[in-house]
């Protein structure tokens, strides 16, 4: 039985008050993690979630910042990594997509979508390892996409950024292994979420058709496969992808 533990432990959660990463939060503010938000704009939706996590023994700040910019990733992580004296875990879940066909998308929704997706791992993640390295621990989950993998139509910027995320994965995990900071990427299908509710109901019916389980995912589902990733017991694991699709890409 897995019995997971992270009383104490300090993590970085980017886009944390909505959908995955409220999902991600929520479950680790159960086990009395130290946990901080990162959120582009709604104060009013992070001042709630933030309390709400607050009422047991965790401690948790909502903060904003926008992590298009790499200033602002650099004082997201700086401030994160101040308010909690550390960090053992760092979740990246902010994402946005901006969808055109290829041949029609401006060049401002193709750099805005890599730079909020992939750039922001890259800066973020480059100051969380850092501080792990030199204590010799510390789990990094990236939010990829079965888009890295199957691809969709007028989605080229948001493939192409969650394929970085799974390389730039794949580089860091044989980089740190051996000094016990493990870094894997959890890649969920269709997930009932705020980025998914736009999609109409005729593509919804496609796409069941072609998910086995015949149903879309839960936030719960992903932040559950983000807590083993982020647990001792997944201490041998590192430079994996771990899908969460109810086995829509099944071949």
């Amino acid at each position: 039985m897995l019995n997971f533990d992270f009383s104490g432990k300090n993590i970085v959660i980017t886009g944390g008050i909505r959908g995955i990463g409220y999902s991600v939060a929520k479950l680790f503010s159960s086990y009395s993690s130290n946990i901080v938000l990162g959120y582009r704009s709604d104060h009013d939706l992070a001042e709630s979630v933030e309390s709400e996590f607050s009422l047991g023994n965790s401690k948790v700040k909502a903060l904003c910042a926008d992590l298009s910019s790499q200033d602002e990733c650099d004082r997201f992580m700086k401030e994160s990594l101040s308010f909690l004296s550390g960090i053992d875990i760092f979740v990246h879940c902010c994402g946005i997509r901006q969808d055109a066909p290829a041949s029609m998308m401006k060049n401002d929704s193709w750099n805005k979508v890599i730079d909020v997706n992939l750039n922001s791992a890259f800066y973020c993640s480059r100051i969380a390892v850092k501080k792990m390295l030199k204590k010799r621990f510390g789990r990094i989950v990236f939010i990829s996409s079965v888009s890295a993998s199957v691809g969709g139509p007028g989605q080229s910027n948001y493939a192409a950024s969650k394929s970085g995320i799974e390389g730039l994965m794949r580089v860091m995990s044989r980089e740190f292994a051996d000094r016990n900071v493990t870094v894997n990427c959890v890649s969920p299908g269709l997930i009932d979420t705020d980025m998914s509710k736009d999609i109409n109901k005729s593509m919804r019916e496609f796409y069941l058709s072609v998910i086995p389980m015949k149903k879309f995912g839960q936030p719960e589902d992903v932040a559950s496969a983000v807590a083993f990733l982020s647990s001792d017991q997944s201490s041998y694991v590192t430079g994996q992808i771990l899908k969460v699709n109810g086995g829509m890409d099944v071949s």
